[in-house]
């Protein structure tokens, strides 16, 4: 069963618009297993415009690489809530290692100065993280700057977002299970292996 960190909250803002004409929103979180990441999942919110490709992709906080990424394209059909962004390969993530979930909202073209739509809440990570067994969201440690939430940046392509505003939260997440399917290659073609599989609380290959 897929594992997801804000299940279905609902933000306390559906749609903010921000005077920004491209924005990267992300969340920082780890895993207590290990596993594998197959979408980046965001809040759709009052004002997401139908047409509007939403780009997705997960990053190590570390070393700030992109371990992969998927796109998405909003339909009339997408209800107000969670949409799913698939990665166009499922990405192993390991337990207790820092890793940033992000998605690009585009600036909407029928709006004012070509404005960005989001959902959030204001000050969610200033109080607690996000404890949601196998995941978890980091509090917003803004006095040490060892740990921050709520980050952002600006700018036209999916980018490793730095900032914080407050703490806000805006519910980019992960889909996240157990089991997946990675390939290797072995002479010359691609072979699927099945990644460890949990068993009664045991891992197995």
């Amino acid at each position: 069963m897929p594992h997801t960190i804000f299940t279905n909250q609902v933000p306390a803002i559906p749609d903010v618009d921000e005077d920004a004409p491209n924005q990267t929103l992300g969340t920082t979180w780890y895993t207590e297993d290990d596993g594998a990441v197959n979408a980046i999942r965001f809040y759709l919110g009052s004002r997401n415009y139908d047409g509007a490709e939403m780009t997705g992709g997960l990053y190590n906080a570390d070393t700030q690489e992109l371990l992969g990424q998927g796109s998405y394209t909003i339909t009339a059909s997408d209800d107000i809530g969670f949409v799913e962004i698939p990665l166009s390969n499922a990405v192993v993530v390991e337990r207790n290692q820092k890793y940033i979930a992000a998605v690009l909202f585009p600036g909407q073209a029928s709006s004012p100065d070509a404005r960005v739509h989001y959902a959030a809440t204001g000050g969610f990570f200033l109080a607690n993280g996000v404890d949601n067994s196998p995941l978890h969201a980091y509090k917003d440690n803004g006095l040490f700057l060892t740990e921050r939430n709520g980050l952002f940046v600006n700018g036209t392509t999916l980018t490793f977002p730095t900032s914080t505003f407050g703490g806000g939260c805006y519910f980019v997440d992960v889909v996240f299970d157990y089991t997946t399917q990675v390939k290797l290659r072995t002479s010359g073609s691609w072979t699927t292996y099945p990644l460890k599989t949990r068993v009664g609380g045991n891992w197995q290959l």
